[in-house]
C-alpha cells in the first residue's frame, strides 16, 4: 500500500485547504496534523511534530507501506539496510528471539481511561518535557505489576527488532530503574530514530530528548567500538559528542577519537559546565553554536607540545636548583675560609 493510501486508512477523515490535507493529529488529538503529500511534510502546530518524511510517520503510527511503490530509497530503509550489514545476523537473531517487553507492558497512548496512565503521561510531559510526540515515536509504556510495577519502560530498536528495554521508576518504592541483562557496548538507544545527517552522542534516554530525532544514548559515558561502528555505518555528515558534565574532557575526547577512527564524519563535542543535556534542553541552541571540532592529529600535536613545554620547565627548574647548589656550595666555602682566617 502507498504511504498516501495509508495515512488515510490510519488517519480517517479530513479537510483539503490548498495542497494541505487536514487530519486530528494522532498525537495530541486536539489540534490538527497538516500533511503536504507533494513535498512529503507533515506538521502540526499542537503538539510540536513535523516531519519530511511521511514513510516514517506511517512507520510512528504502526502502519506498514511497500517501499517497491514509492519509487524513491528512503532514508529509513537505508538506515536499516546499513544496520543489518554491521549488526552479526546471529547476534540481532538470538536477541530478537530471546527478548520480550513485560507481560505487563501497556503503551502509553491517548486518550487514556484510568488516572495511573494519566499519571504517567504527566511524569513524562510535565516534569520530564517529553512531548506527546515524543512518547509516541518512542513507544514509550509503562506497567502496573511485576517487576516493573510502577515504572517508565522504554524499548530499544535496532535494526527494527526489539532488543532490549530500559526503564525509570515513577511510582511507589524500590529500584530507581530496571534493566535486563545485556551486553550495553553493543546497543544504541534511538538509533531506529535517526532522521538526520548530525547526530548527537548522549548518556541516557532522556537526554535524546534534547534532540528531536537527532540523538543515541550510549547507557553511559564510554563508548565501545561496536557502538562507534554502527555510527559509522550511517555516514552521518558530522557526530557531536554531549556527555554530562561530570564526565572529564579527556574521557569525551576518547569518545571522540574513536567515532574519527570508525567514521567518515566530522567529530565534534560540547564540554557542559554543569547538568546534562536534557536538563540544559531548552539552551541546547545556543550550546551546538560553541562545539569544539575535534581533531585527532591537533589533539596529538598539542599533547606533545604540553610535553615538551612541561620538559622544558623541568630543565629549567633543574637548572634553577642546579645554580642555587653552586651558590650554597660556593657560600659555604666562602664560610670555611672566613672562619680559617678568624681562627688565625
Amino acid at each position: 500500500m502507498s504511504v498516501k493510501k495509508e495515512l488515510f486508512r490510519l488517519l480517517g477523515s479530513y479537510t483539503v485547504s490548498g495542497a494541505d490535507y487536514n487530519f486530528d493529529c494522532p498525537f495530541c488529538r486536539g489540534s490538527h496534523i497538516h500533511i503536504n503529500f507533494s513535498k512529503g511534510a507533515a506538521i502540526c502546530h499542537g503538539c510540536g511534530f513535523v516531519t519530511r518524511n511521511l514513510h516514517y510517520l506511517v512507520k510512528t503510527l504502526g502502519g506498514t507501506v511497500d517501499v517497491s511503490e514509492l519509487g524513491v530509497i528512503l532514508k529509513f530503509e537505508e538506515l536499516h539496510n546499513k544496520l543489518s550489514e554491521v549488526i552479526d545476523p546471529t547476534m540481532a537473531v538470538k536477541t530478537a528471539q530471546s527478548f520480550s517487553l513485560p507481560s505487563q507492558f501497556e503503551r502509553l497512548v491517548l486518550p487514556f481511561y484510568d488516572g495511573y496512565s494519566a499519571f504517567m503521561y504527566a511524569y513524562l510531559v510535565g516534569w520530564r518535557g517529553a512531548s506527546v510526540y515524543d512518547i509516541t515515536r518512542l513507544q514509550v509504556g509503562f506497567c502496573r505489576d511485576g517487576d516493573y510495577a510502577g515504572m517508565l519502560v522504554f524499548p530499544v530498536f535496532m535494526a527494527g527488532e526489539l532488543v532490549y528495554c530500559t526503564s525509570r521508576r515513577v511510582l511507589g518504592a524500590g529500584l530507581k530503574s530496571r534493566h535486563p541483562p545485556a551486553e550495553k557496548s553493543r546497543l544504541l538507544y534511538g538509533i531506529d530514530s535517526l532522521m538526520s545527517n548530525h547526530v548527537f552522542v548522549v548518556e541516557g534516554v532522556f537526554d535524546t530528548l534534547a534532540f528531536e530525532n537527532q540523538a543515541v544514548a550510549l547507557f553511559g559515558s564510554s563508548m565501545s567500538q561496536f557502538q562507534a561502528r554502527l555510527l559509522g555505518a550511517l555516514s552521518p555528515d558530522e557526530i557531536t559528542v554531549v556527555l554530562d558534565s561530570d564526565v572529564i574532557l579527556d574521557k569525551i575526547l576518547k569518545v571522540c577519537k574513536l567515532l574519527q577512527a570508525n567514521t567518515s564524519a566530522k567529530i565534534s563535542y560540547i564540554k557542559l559546565d554543569y547538568g546534562d543535556p536534557f536538563e540544559r534542553r531548552d539552551e541546547m541552541d545556543e550550546l551546538v553554536k560553541t562545539r569544539v571540532v575535534y581533531d585527532y592529529t591537533y589533539q596529538f600535536q598539542n599533547k606533545l607540545q604540553n610535553i615538551g613545554t612541561q620538559n622544558e620547565n623541568s630543565r629549567t627548574i633543574r637548572s634553577k636548583f642546579s645554580n642555587l647548589s653552586n651558590i650554597n656550595d660556593r657560600l659555604s666555602k666562602f664560610a670555611e675560609g672566613s672562619n680559617h682566617c678568624n681562627g688565625k
